[in-house]
């Protein structure tokens, strides 16, 4: 079964499982810290503030890491051929985060409801549909709409007509001259259609794009993911090593001036760390790669459980030191996420994977 060559392709590369686990502990770490110096809980920021907060390069990372994976899990190793038609890839796509999504999207205006008694239904529904324009609500839904744009353009592009490629391309790159021409940028006004093409045209394109090319690499030149595999960097790929690289981000991040410079930063540090997370480990840490299957409800249920919780500490414990608050409440959204990976995720992700494999076919056997 194609999905389960696909799974055994991930176990060998378990770098990139680590990297995911270290991409979302940093984005619960970030909130944690940001929403406890809230007045309405513990008004005062932890230790180490800035630093914790920076976490959210997380999603940076996460991107750079998706167009890895969708580039690795889309085409065959040696000959690039593709192992899924565009009808496949998007169903395979829309099984795999919609149904998860949809759960975070309805249980968090359920908390939303109880605890506050109304709540606005539009940035739910925009969210709950990924429209690229509007706010949305539960915030972290933001990054699945760029998830989802990323989607339908490579499947269009390699996929469905492999003469279109070029507009990925373009996809990637007009960021690039919307930041060296602000002035393009800024004339996409507030509207429904500035909105759309500020999303659909975002600097998150560039991390998306830096992930594919390091996945053509791995799928069309083994001989260079080999040579990297004999070099030094070999020792890099470990849990307590990346965790370090991904702080050292962090730290020089906080020393940038410009949002531009910290851009540029992240997305060559990031590039290259995924780049050698594609060497094959003899060893694989398995709390970390089982994180990193996790890092998805993790990351979609976080502010769940971190606003609940942080809640009942502000009413019952008003005075608990503001770094032990983080700590615990950033422990509890990762365990709690955790569980909801094992006991809701991948009893649902085997579900719909039944049922898109019954419906196609790798496009080999056709």
């Amino acid at each position: 079964m194609i999905e389960k060559k696909i799974e055994q392709v991930f176990m060998k590369i378990a770098g990139i499982q680590y990297l995911r686990a270290i991409a979302a502990l940093a984005v619960v770490v970030a909130h944690a810290a940001g929403t406890a110096s809230f007045d309405k809980y513990f008004g005062s920021e932890a230790v180490f503030f800035d630093f914790w907060t920076h976490g959210w390069l997380g999603v940076q990372l996460f991107f750079v890491i998706s167009g890895f994976i969708i580039v690795v899990s889309s085409f065959s190793a040696g000959n690039g051929t593709p192992t899924k038609s565009f009808m496949h890839f998007l169903t395979a796509r829309a099984g795999r985060i919609l149904p998860m999504m949809w759960l975070a999207i309805v249980s968090f205006a359920v908390m939303r409801w109880f605890a506050r008694g109304a709540l606005e239904p539009i940035p739910y529904l925009n969210a709950f549909f990924l429209l690229p324009f509007g706010e949305y609500d539960p915030k972290q839904i933001w990054t699945l709409r760029h998830e989802a744009i990323f989607y339908l353009v490579f499947g269009f592009s390699f996929l469905l007509n492999p003469r279109m490629r070029p507009v990925f391309l373009v996809w990637v790159a007009v960021p690039v001259v919307v930041y060296a021409v602000p002035s393009i940028g800024s004339n996409w006004g507030t509207t429904v259609l500035g909105q759309s093409l500020g999303n659909v045209f975002a600097v998150h394109n560039v991390f998306f794009g830096a992930g594919a090319l390091i996945g053509y690499v791995y799928v069309r030149r083994p001989d260079v993911i080999e040579r990297l595999a004999r070099s030094p960097a070999r020792h890099v790929v470990s849990m307590p090593a990346l965790v370090s690289l991904f702080c050292l981000v962090v730290l020089s991040s906080m020393t940038r001036e410009t949002f531009d410079q910290v851009v540029l930063l992240s997305l060559i540090a990031f590039s290259a760390t995924v780049l050698m997370c594609t060497i094959e480990l003899t060893k694989v840490n398995r709390i970390a790669y089982y994180l990193g299957n996790a890092s998805f409800s993790i990351y979609l249920f976080h502010p769940h459980i971190e606003s609940t919780l942080l809640s009942i500490l502000a009413a019952v414990a008003p005075d608990l030191n503001v770094n032990v608050v983080v700590a615990l409440v950033s422990a509890a959204a990762v365990a709690g996420g955790a569980v909801i990976y094992s006991f809701v995720e991948r009893p649902i992700t085997r579900s719909v994977g039944r049922v898109t494999l019954a419906r196609f076919r790798p496009v080999q056997a056709e």
